[in-house]
């Protein structure tokens, strides 16, 4: 008896549950139908209303309402050079031929880093490798003797501007300066040193910046191969003339 009502009981809940469901289902179908279904028709009339002419030509003359603006030319003379040079290296760089002068240029630049920098830690003299004198060792020619202190360099300077040779007056002058110096005892000659070596000597003595100027014009003459007129072998003289008075 008690299991035959708990049958009833069971079947009974499984029926409603089964109700609940399908009732679910039929709301959830008649909603998608309701909300799929076309919009009625609309049928009321259309007021079309159109301004009057008067007012169309008032608005439309109206400088207020033109909101057209007359584009102007932004562009300079300098701005157009910009822009032509920008389309040519763009052009450039579009030609089959770019990547090899990329590559040649690339070289070069960087060759030209090389030997700057060979001529930094040769102290400027780069040339003087291809000279055959050894990079920062500019030993003077000409005075190389036992006893420098004895050779009349004023002899040999006279008849050099005489004969307006003035890239051996500079040397001479040059050289006159280290025979005073050496004979002031300001510097030790020795034939293996260097205008450098003779520079760092002079130390604090007050003919150490005249004696640089010195140098500088010897170095361009000897080694740079630079050409030095009348004009500037004067600069020359006023130069080693301050360096004298150092002296005393």
């Amino acid at each position: 008896m008690y299991f035959s009502v708990y049958m009833n009981s069971k079947t009974l809940s499984t029926h409603l549950l089964l109700q609940i469901i399908l009732s679910l289902m039929l709301s959830a179908t008649a909603f998608a139908q309701a909300d799929s279904a076309p919009l009625p028709t609309d049928s009321s009339q259309v007021d079309v209303r159109t301004a009057p002419p008067e007012t169309l030509e008032a608005i439309t003359s109206d400088p207020v309402f033109d909101y057209q603006e007359i584009p102007q030319n932004p562009e300079s003379l300098w701005d157009r050079i910009v822009l032509w040079l920008i389309q040519a290296i763009g052009y450039l760089f579009e030609q089959p031929w770019a990547n090899t002068l990329i590559r040649i240029i690339f070289f070069i630049i960087f060759g030209l880093m090389i030997i700057g920098l060979i001529n930094q830690i040769m102290g400027g003299n780069i040339r003087s490798a291809f000279s055959g004198n050894k990079a920062g060792e500019k030993v003077m020619p000409g005075f190389t003797q036992s006893n420098p202190q004895k050779t009349n360099y004023d002899q040999l300077l006279e008849q050099a501007i005489a004969d307006n040779n003035y890239h051996d007056a500079v040397r001479l002058l040059y050289l006159k300066a280290l025979q005073q110096l050496s004979s002031k005892s300001i510097i030790t000659w020795k034939s293996d040193k260097t205008n450098r070596d003779y520079l760092q000597e002079i130390d604090t003595h007050p003919s150490k910046s005249p004696f640089r100027d010195l140098t500088l014009y010897y170095e361009y003459v000897e080694y740079g191969d630079f050409e030095i007129d009348q004009l500037e072998f004067k600069k020359v003289q006023t130069i080693y003339r301050k360096f004298k008075n150092t002296l005393g």
